[in-house]
């Protein structure tokens, strides 16, 4: 359930390993679809200085290219940053409409409260690549106000997805929180695997029917339908568009964000099964019977 473009290569994947989650890739290309088409095309970008942040950094760079969206400039930042003030006038100099910064934890935490003390969401639209609500429960709502950020699932999508709905109440009920989004991976991966046993059949379990089972198989457990790849065992799922509630906004502590949008996914989102080196794997990594 964690994001890697690894995973999902040939070298990596066994034939018993399914991705639930985004890959980098499918993140950024969804996010940055929406960003076009709602917010600029004129792009500042900063991201992390590790392997992810940098991914990341590649994936927006090629889109860029691609769709002739002017990049004004680009920040690579230490892992564990505390000290982001150095870079904000650099951005405000480059005159971009939109800062996409990427990073997760204490980095957005310490990035969204040093810019409200600058003001830098005054200058230029703020979009953070991804974020969950274990993070933001740990910002300053004054501070993250009107900003954006992407996620595979926040609860409130449920008032527009019956399947988030029906998962939110009964997660709630059974251990009394809301579920963040990474709680959302794990419910349906797990689900995944434990329905497919159960049609198999079969204890011990057999693997190879268990990924015959799955591959191609479409799924809605928690927040929308979602299909699994048979070449790289990748699901495909859309990513929904946040926006940060500020302090008055707000009904309860959990009432972090309203619905902006969802980015639905279709195959360009993600690399081909040729790019991938899982070409032989069109059909699947296990002939069916």
């Amino acid at each position: 359930v964690s994001q890697s473009n690894e995973i999902t290569t040939n070298a990596q994947l066994g034939p018993y390993t399914f991705h639930e989650a985004l890959t980098p890739q499918m993140n950024v290309k969804s996010m940055g679809r929406w960003v076009l088409n709602n917010l600029s095309d004129s792009w500042f970008l900063m991201v992390a200085d590790y392997a992810w942040g940098n991914q990341c950094l590649k994936i927006y760079l090629d889109f860029a290219k691609k769709y002739n969206i002017k990049v004004k400039g680009i920040i690579k930042f230490p892992l564990g940053s505390n000290s982001f003030t150095r870079y904000f006038p650099e951005i405000v100099r480059s005159k971009a409409e939109t800062l996409i910064l990427t990073c997760w934890g204490t980095d957005q935490v310490a990035f969204i409260e040093q810019s409200m003390k600058y003001g830098l969401k005054r200058k230029l639209s703020i979009v953070h690549s991804i974020s969950d609500i274990s993070i933001a429960k740990n910002m300053d709502a004054n501070a993250a106000a009107g900003m954006y950020w992407g996620t595979n699932f926040y609860w409130g999508i449920s008032q527009n997805i019956e399947s988030a709905k029906r998962f939110t109440d009964n997660f709630k009920r059974a251990f009394h929180v809301l579920p963040s989004g990474y709680t959302g991976y794990a419910y349906s991966g797990v689900k995944e695997l434990l329905l497919a046993a159960e049609r198999s059949g079969e204890y011990p379990i057999n693997p190879e029917k268990i990924t015959a089972d799955l591959e191609g198989r479409t799924y809605n457990h928690y927040k929308g339908k979602q299909w699994w790849r048979p070449c790289d065992h990748q699901s495909f799922q859309d990513l929904y568009i946040m926006k940060f509630k500020g302090p008055e906004e707000r009904k309860n502590s959990d009432d972090i964000a309203e619905f902006v949008n969802s980015v639905p996914w279709d195959m360009e989102i993600e690399r081909t099964c040729q790019e991938l080196d899982n070409a032989s794997h069109i059909w699947g990594h296990i002939q069916k019977k």
